[in-house]
């Protein structure tokens, strides 16, 4: 008998949750219908405020505390994407005179893991003084993501972690924390070439993780040093970080280069045959012209037609006289 009990009890609660769930979900969905309405109100009125010349600072603080969660970050990554020039300054000068860098400081202490990573990313937009302090405490943050988007807008706004701390995250990070950890690193590497060339010359690095760095190089400065080792990297034995490095080379327009890219024409792999065409026509590299004939007959067709072009960027326009 209290077996039989126990089942009409279980059916009984089955019943109830099959007709309460779906009130639940209707309700949730009203909640989050009703939640994004008034962000989208508290954003207008505060994108208007700001607009508005006159606008008191007490006004704009006011609406500043209304904007919880993500609201306030979206509006100052949303000012940041649209908006240029003095009138991107001003507004967030206003802004920050409104308290908006301790609003984001609460969010990004205080906050769900993706209002941290938002208020995260727009402190790295403001990138003040303050806001790079507050980034620093948010190194420690208990969320790897967190944590990941924290030094990512440090390094945006100038104030990243030594290269060596982002290198040994990423040889740590695994699964999906190795995404994020390689932009990192590539990221880093572009900030601090310096240090990314003196371990790049002391450690060898698995090939994707080279691969990150060499592409964090080519967004660097120019050093001469920074050419010296892409130039090294333009025989490594990866096809894809030879690839990167002559892609690299390219953006530098760096012609001491010419040699390795001239031999990059002849690799047996085809994608770093196409990196080095490109390069060969984006530097006009005339002495290239006679290795440039011989891939039109290549058995890739992608070479063939990027051949046609390098050589058209090189002055050959008639490919014909060029045979």
């Amino acid at each position: 008998m209290s077996l039989l009990a126990a089942l009409w009890v279980l059916a009984a609660t089955l019943i109830g949750l099959s007709l309460t769930a779906p009130l639940m979900i209707a309700a949730a969905r009203v909640l989050r219908r009703r939640q994004r309405e008034i962000a989208a109100r508290v954003r207008a009125k505060l994108l208007g405020a700001l607009t508005c010349v006159e606008t008191h600072r007490s006004c704009l603080n006011r609406l500043i505390r209304q904007a919880r969660g993500e609201t306030l970050a979206a509006i100052v990554l949303q000012i940041a994407a649209t908006i240029r020039g003095n009138l991107r300054d001003a507004f967030f000068e206003r802004l920050i005179a409104a308290g908006a860098i301790e609003a984001l400081s609460l969010q990004l202490r205080d906050g769900a893991r993706m209002e941290r990573v938002r208020a995260a990313e727009a402190l790295s937009v403001i990138s003040s003084g303050e806001a790079k302090r507050y980034l620093r405490l948010a190194w420690s943050d208990r969320s790897p993501r967190v944590r990941f988007a924290a030094l990512q807008a440090s390094v945006e706004c100038g104030d990243g972690p030594p290269f060596e701390h982002a290198l040994t995250m990423a040889i740590a990070a695994a699964g999906k924390k190795r995404v994020a950890a390689e932009h990192l690193l590539r990221r880093s590497a572009a900030a601090r070439p310096r240090e990314a060339v003196d371990w790049m010359r002391r450690v060898e690095l698995s090939p994707a993780l080279c691969r990150c760095v060499v592409e964090g190089l080519a967004e660097s400065d120019a050093r001469d040093d920074v050419i010296e080792i892409l130039r090294s990297f333009v025989a490594h034995a990866d096809a894809d970080v030879r690839a990167s490095a002559i892609g690299a080379l390219a953006i530098h327009r760096a012609a001491a280069a010419a040699p390795e890219i001239m031999l990059a024409l002849k690799d047996p792999v085809w994608t770093v045959r196409v990196r080095a065409i490109s390069a060969a026509g984006k530097l006009r590299l005339h002495a290239a012209t006679p290795l440039l004939v011989a891939l039109l007959d290549d058995p890739e067709w992608w070479v063939r037609h990027r051949a046609r072009h390098a050589m058209m960027l090189c002055g050959h326009e008639d490919i014909g006289m060029a045979i």
